[in-house]
């Protein structure tokens, strides 16, 4: 699959690393090693433990996003051409969205995989379900999978062979 940055940041790899890393430039390798797993692990287990409190059918990005979408897009109007292509008015210009590619011309919703505003004003209109359009890793269960398993837990230094 082609790589996507899903409204990431940052530009790159190097200033992820670079975060984590920042309070431990100065250690020998091994303890270094040792930091960034434990910083991973930490990571995993809070979003597991977040992930398991959500009750509906998308991670709350996902719920947000789509909320924000949906308000926005209640004052646009929709033009449909058939029942998953439209044109979308707002007061300044137009927006050409299609349901079947998940497409629009503004891009947030292919960018994202997430209906945009314009997208929300009709599915909103047709009063149909958001999540029929928004990609299967903004799912809960699809986080939950990816954060389910556990980084285990390394020997001390003295212990190792």
């Amino acid at each position: 699959m082609k790589g996507r940055r899903y409204d990431i940041h940052t530009s790159n790899a190097c200033e992820v690393s670079n975060a984590i890393l920042k309070n431990a430039r100065e250690y020998p390798i091994a303890t270094l090693v040792e930091h960034t797993r434990w910083n991973v692990s930490a990571s995993f287990t809070k979003r597991r433990e977040a992930s398991n409190g959500w009750k509906g059918p998308l991670t709350s990005y996902a719920v947000k996003t789509i909320q924000f979408s949906s308000e926005k897009g209640r004052r646009m109007n929709v033009t449909a051409f058939d029942s998953l292509l439209f044109q979308v008015s707002s007061k300044f210009h137009q927006d050409r969205v299609d349901l079947r590619e998940k497409t629009c011309t503004c891009h947030a919703f292919q960018t994202l995989e997430i209906p945009c505003a314009h997208a929300m004003s009709d599915i909103g209109f047709r009063k149909a379900d958001a999540l029929e359009f928004t990609e299967e890793w903004y799912r809960s269960e699809t986080l939950r999978e990816t954060y389910r398993e556990v980084i285990d837990t390394t020997l001390d230094r003295l212990q190792w062979q």
